[in-house]
């Protein structure tokens, strides 16, 4: 008759569970990290592509509006533009020192037209037909601002506008 060995019953892990179990759980803390990682860059990414994105949508809007409205068109330098409008001479500027957009009426003070999160640099042309059309083209690039330089918060545009002041015809 054989007889059965006796066992004793355990209380505890082995080593070589052990080591098994804490590889297991570490890899996964670690794909679940590098998971996590990357949804807050993708999430980064998003938020300076949309802030990049409206300001070219703010001021190709602002532009287009001023210009139709003007009776009037002079390009003063690459960076200012000049607009004979019913309400007054509205001035555009673009800010190489601060990299902004600024828009000012009469003699009331500049304000931006650009949001503080992005750097704005630019130049006017025209592109009109002396005597014919008064047209104005607006060459933007728009960064989104990344102090850090980090990669998910990169994010440019550049956009170029041909826009006509509708009241010289």
């Amino acid at each position: 008759m054989s007889t059965i060995p006796y066992r004793h019953p355990r209380g505890g892990f082995t080593l070589i569970e052990m080591i098994i179990y804490v590889t297991l759980v570490s890899g996964i803390l670690t794909t679940m990290s590098y998971l996590i990682l990357d949804l807050i860059d993708g999430q980064i990414n998003i938020v300076s592509e949309t802030e990049v994105n409206y300001n070219v949508r703010f001021i190709r809007q602002l532009l287009e509006r001023d210009v139709h409205a003007a009776q009037s068109l002079s390009v003063v330098g690459s960076d200012e533009l000049t607009l004979q409008t019913p309400g007054g001479i509205l001035t555009y500027r673009f800010d190489a020192t601060e990299q902004k957009l600024t828009r000012q009426l009469d003699a009331n003070p500049p304000v931006d037209v650009s949001s503080d999160e992005v750097l704005l640099s630019g130049s006017f042309s025209d592109v009109g037909f002396p005597g014919r059309t008064a047209t104005v083209q607006a060459d933007v690039q728009i960064d989104y601002r990344n102090p850090g330089q980090r990669s998910a918060y990169d994010a440019t545009r550049f956009a170029q506008f041909i826009l006509e002041a509708a009241g010289r015809r």
